[in-house]
């Protein structure tokens, strides 16, 4: 009732941070076609595969050509990872003994039985062709062992030859260790692992995804679909302690999966980020409550998966939300270019222009107004069309919330900044009189064609423009008082996004703060780089050539884009503050599948 606080994580502990550790801001730009250190997408053709298998009456002869090419690879690595892992235990290394293997697919149990037969006889034919160690197949079975080794584990410190070695001495012991268990409500095998060692590869579905502990959970195929984020987070078993084996874990699941995932985990650590503001801020519990039910980041629901709706509330409260996605459409580009043209015509002179410190920090070339009808900034976001997905909520959302705020006298005057520092060593006129150097920002390749991503527009001191008086006062002290119990060393980033929560939570709740950013339209990533440069696979700096008549014009939009960044102060409303928005709530079964 008095108090909640949010933990940090242990910096042994395997979770989302060092799973998304290279990804970008926006889950939809994720380039599936580079590998990462830990995921494998596996392509929704190989997850077509499974229905052959499924339609087969038996396992038959033809089992290596009817197994998925991601299923085989991921049962090597566990072969490998197993072997790797014994390695280490032998030269004293400590870890967990036993070795898992999660395979979750689907929840029908005749179709687990399918998947365990497959990974059974795939197990046994494999054996066979090692402890042989001679003729065709046994010779192409190794050569396939050394690939994945190439590919996946030679920057591990054990060698090819200490994997071949171990193969050639114990290989047959271990490999005769591998247990397949079918884990469901149909199967009396369990999970009790037991004080000796264990090397399992644990198939099921429900069962299996709730309330079991893996030990030594090192690879998992995961196939299952949903985007319920509470059902994922639990299907998800994966994260964990990871002593002396975190470099070998794998996870192979779906595109879909991936973005999902990666969606819940950003927006639950800026959410557990935010409670430990308000804690420090001696907020209540009850305040805490507020922040999870109504996190606009955590609405994931598609529009286009409604069958039914009804209506649920978010609130805006201490939040920032950024345009950094487009639609890829000049018409709409040329739009939202006059839209924000009207904007800047319609608020009269900039308070400064040029360069304005506010002893927080010193920025160049912008132009700043101050205490803005808010009129001209719902107007603004009535205006401005964004590119819709799943997750998106319309700028409309963001007028209808201001309008909801004032009121209650709340978010009644604005600051307005439009950036013109870029680099891109092209000008632009807003408004006829205000002068701006396009912003360089880097685009994510995309395979949707209506679509520009932008991986970051904003730095994170652009939330302390407008801040003063006792704002800026009370800004540093949260800060100093933040930093005293946080390692900078180990925890860089709470610490950076808790100067952009403590000036969101100082701001008065009168202020609102409007960041503009007109970007240079690059679509394609390769001639953004040969434009800017770039460092290559060596490290060699490649400098640009900076000649925007060498630009495919397919590259390059033909107006800037218009980016922008909106930072909500906290709300004394609580739930008053709430805007309404729509949610299905019914689901196709393959959903909660």
């Amino acid at each position: 009732r008095d108090f909640m606080q949010s933990l940090s994580c242990p910096k042994e502990f395997f979770g989302p941070h060092k799973l998304f550790s290279d990804f970008d801001s926006d889950p939809e730009s994720v380039d599936f076609d580079r590998s990462y250190d830990f995921l494998i997408p596996v392509s929704s053709s190989q997850i077509d595969d499974f229905s052959k298998i499924y339609n087969q009456e038996e396992i038959n002869d033809m089992i290596e050509d009817l197994a998925p090419k991601s299923l085989k690879k991921s049962i090597i690595h566990f072969i490998l990872t197993g072997i790797i892992r014994q390695c280490r235990r032998d030269i004293g290394i400590k870890m967990n003994k036993h070795h898992t293997m999660l395979i979750h697919i689907t929840r029908l149990n005749d179709e687990q039985k399918k998947i365990t037969d497959i990974v059974k006889n795939l197990l046994d034919i494999w054996r066979d062709r090692l402890i042989e160690g001679f003729g065709d197949n046994s010779k192409k079975l190794r050569q396939n062992l050394r690939l994945e080794w190439e590919k996946s584990f030679s920057e591990c410190n054990e060698s090819w030859e200490d994997i071949e070695r171990f193969i050639y001495d114990k290989g047959e012991d271990w490999l005769e260790s591998i247990e397949v268990l079918m884990i469901n409500s149909e199967s009396d095998e369990d999970l009790n692992y037991g004080e000796l060692p264990r090397n399992i590869i644990a198939i099921g579905g429900n069962k299996l995804s709730r309330g079991l502990t893996l030990e030594g959970l090192c690879v998992s195929y995961f196939l299952r679909h949903t985007r319920n984020y509470d059902t994922l987070m639990q299907m998800g078993r994966w994260f964990g302690y990871r002593m002396g084996y975190e470099d070998l874990c794998r996870l192979y699941t779906t595109e879909d999966v991936i973005k999902w995932f990666f969606h819940i985990s950003v927006a639950t650590e800026e959410l557990r980020n935010t409670f430990r503001i308000m804690a420090q801020q001696s907020a209540t519990p009850l305040e805490f409550g507020l922040k999870v039910r109504t996190n606009p980041n955590l609405i994931i629901t598609s529009k286009t998966k409604m069958r039914n709706a009804r209506k649920e509330q978010t609130s805006f409260s201490q939040e920032v939300m950024e345009i950094i996605t487009f639609m890829k459409n000049e018409e709409t580009i040329h739009s939202n270019f006059d839209t924000t043209d009207l904007l800047l015509s319609n608020i009269g002179n900039p308070s400064i222009q040029g360069e304005y410190d506010n002893s927080l920090h010193k920025w160049k070339n912008i132009h700043l107004w101050k205490n803005i009808d808010p009129k001209h900034v719902i107007n603004f976001l009535k205006d401005y069309k964004r590119f819709i997905e799943a997750r998106s909520i319309e700028t409309a959302q963001f007028a209808k919330y201001i309008e909801n705020l004032n009121t209650f006298n709340e978010l009644t005057n604005w600051t307005i900044c439009l950036h013109g520092s870029g680099s891109s060593k092209i000008k632009k006129k807003f408004a006829n009189k205000y002068d701006t150097e396009l912003l360089l920002r880097t685009p994510s390749n995309q395979r949707n064609e209506k679509k520009i991503s932008l991986k970051v527009i904003t730095q994170s001191i652009d939330e302390l423009v407008g801040l003063e008086g006792d704002e800026i006062d009370n800004y540093k002290s949260g800060l100093q008082s933040f930093t005293k119990i946080h390692n900078p060393d180990t925890d860089e980033k709470s610490i950076d996004q808790a100067r952009r929560d403590l000036a969101r939570y100082h701001r008065s709740e009168k202020r609102g703060l409007l960041n503009l950013y007109p970007i240079l339209g690059f679509t394609n990533l390769s001639s953004y780089r040969n434009y800017k440069g770039y460092k290559d696979k060596n490290k060699n700096n490649i400098k640009g050539h900076y000649d925007i008549k060498k630009i495919d014009p397919n590259h390059l939009t033909t107006e800037p884009l218009i980016g922008f960044q909106l930072s909500f102060p906290f709300s004394k409303m609580g739930d008053q503050a709430c805007v309404e928005y729509m949610v299905n709530t019914v689901y196709s079964e393959s959903e909660f599948a």
